[in-house]
């Protein structure tokens, strides 16, 4: 997940207009505008309206509450191309010192509670910035705008919990990535202790060299792993126990006879380690960590495709409570059941009047929310949560809470493949208008079909001129079949469905968005995309 490119949509005019009325929005309009004359006033507006709806980039799944206009941002998108205050420029805060200090994880909240509580203390309206997460030692933020770069730079010199704070532009960090070895994606490196710099670029010359002479060791398999406990629900993993595995790890490298196996730990997300083994050989010496005990915790290896995937919702408060480790004490406190141990925020920004954080939390949790109503008391008041992924009703995603691995599965009675094929061989544009088509017709009974309800599909793959899809039962089949006979994505088309059974073999397939999971046609709409 690409934390800097999640862009928010301010649509401040919305807000006021719901807590304040449109007489307020009448009166500050008029007080810009009263020295303008009648026609200026009319333009202006009107300018000022394009300027508000142009140009948006924002992932609508991740922030629904910023539907509203969509269709106009995307017509004026064209007419207005490069409006500067509409795109978030990609900032960073780091120490003064940096990079010989870098920005700890631990500091987080801290900077956090700095920054949105000297924002909301600055005069309105206020600067428009989404805070992110720590990426190599440096804090990234976005920047709606020169007003917000101009606020951002303010802070700098201040000192918070022990950090000078400095503000860099987000590609001035790439000059200082031969001193601190960036380009891990990670908030924390678990790797070998840092080197110096001359061994540094030691390794480098090494790596150039094994890049040139040995480049068929790099195309070795990347397998993506997961380190769990056996139970994993009630005992999750902590970034305390990492350093015993790495060490448990190192020992099973030093001891294996196969040469160069390569083991990287990456994230620590809900309870689980992420680590990548480049080839088989390690990838069998990574398996051999199965039912080990660490710290009195018994491992289990297993992929991490397997691992429940974390659900993201957007949590809503208050602007003026800007501390979020007390709050997410709070939401533990009255709420025993929650795990916000595990939880972890990726993204900050203040939308109106209340502050909203992206978070990635566990299944249990999620449920907890869910059965609440998405509202959670914390102590102080009511905290409210939003569902990112537009999935309806959650009931497909509760699992037994000792199952770490469950998922959907289209194994049941009535599932099967079938393709969709044209009376000649379909070209790789005629089948992109195939798709297209099929997912406009699913947004429409999306409209109208109860919530929770409609076809089911797994993986829609693109062959060599036909399409394989996967159904879950046979209604979806039925309605399958009965949208594809009407089906005509230009004027020639005579598609229909053919068994998988009568299908040609081929080895070679474009899967588009694998592992797809539709419980309703109205998740279709933000499930599948459309390139």
């Amino acid at each position: 997940m690409d934390l800097d490119s999640i862009l928010c949509d301010w649509d401040e005019q919305v807000i006021q207009e719901k807590s304040h009325g449109k007489s307020y929005l009448k009166k500050s309009h008029l007080e810009n505008d009263e020295l303008k004359s009648s026609r200026d006033k009319k333009l202006s507006r009107i300018e000022r309206h394009k300027s508000e709806l142009a140009n948006f980039e924002c992932d609508w799944e991740k922030f629904p509450e910023v539907k509203r206009g969509w269709g106009r941002r995307k017509k004026f998108k064209d007419q207005c191309p490069n409006d500067f205050q509409l795109f978030a420029v990609k900032m960073a805060i780091v120490d003064h010192k940096y990079p010989e200090v870098l920005i700890e994880q631990e500091v987080v909240w801290p900077l956090h509670d700095f920054i949105f509580s000297t924002l909301i203390a600055a005069s309105k309206p206020y600067a428009k910035i989404g805070v992110s997460n720590v990426i190599d030692g440096a804090l990234r933020v976005n920047c709606f705008g020169t007003k917000a770069v101009d606020w951002l730079k303010g802070l700098e010199g201040i000192a918070v919990e022990g950090i000078t704070l400095k503000i860099l532009e987000a590609n001035e960090l790439s000059k200082f990535s031969t001193k601190i070895g960036l380009g891990c994606s990670s908030d924390v490196s678990y790797n070998e202790p840092k080197a110096t710099q001359g061994q540094q670029s030691k390794s480098k010359n090494i790596h150039n060299s094994l890049l040139t002479k040995n480049s068929h060791y790099f195309k070795k398999r990347l397998y993506k792993m997961a380190i769990v406990s056996d139970r994993h629900a009630d005992v999750p993993i902590l970034e305390s126990v990492v350093p015993s595995i790495q060490a448990t790890i190192n020992r099973l490298l030093n001891t294996s006879n196969v040469d160069k196996p390569l083991i990287r730990i990456t994230q620590v997300l809900n309870g689980a380690i992420h680590v990548d083994c480049e080839g088989k050989s390690s990838l069998d010496c990574l398996t051999k960590l199965e039912g080990m005990s660490v710290e009195d915790i018994k491992l289990k290896v297993l992929k991490a495709e397997n691992l429940v995937e974390p659900i993201k919702m957007i949590w809503t408060t208050k602007k003026h409570l800007t501390d979020t480790a007390k709050m997410l004490g709070y939401l533990q406190r009255w709420n025993k059941e929650l795990k916000t141990g595990n939880w972890r925020i990726v993204y900050t920004y203040i939308s109106g009047f209340y502050l909203r954080r992206l978070v990635l939390m566990d299944l249990v949790s999620a449920n907890i929310i869910k059965k609440a109503n998405y509202k959670l008391f914390a102590g102080v008041e009511f905290t409210q949560f939003i569902l990112c992924e537009n999935k309806g009703s959650m009931s497909e995603f509760e699992v037994d809470k000792h199952d770490c691995t469950s998922r959907l599965s289209f194994e049941t009675p009535g599932a099967g493949r079938v393709g969709i094929c044209n009376v000649e061989s379909m070209t790789e544009t005629q089948m992109n208008l195939v798709y297209a088509t099929l997912i406009k017709t699913m947004q429409h009974q999306a409209a109208t079909a109860a919530r929770g309800s409609g076809p089911q599909f797994g993986d829609l793959s693109f062959k060599h001129g036909w399409i394989l899809v996967t159904f879950a039962n046979q209604r979806s089949k039925e309605w399958l079949a009965k949208e594809v006979l009407s089906c005509r994505p230009w004027p020639e088309a005579q598609l229909s469905l053919v068994q998988e059974s009568e299908l040609p073999e081929l080895k070679h397939a474009t899967t588009r968005d694998p592992k797809l999971e539709i419980s309703s046609t109205s998740v279709a709409i933000g499930s599948i995309k459309i390139e």
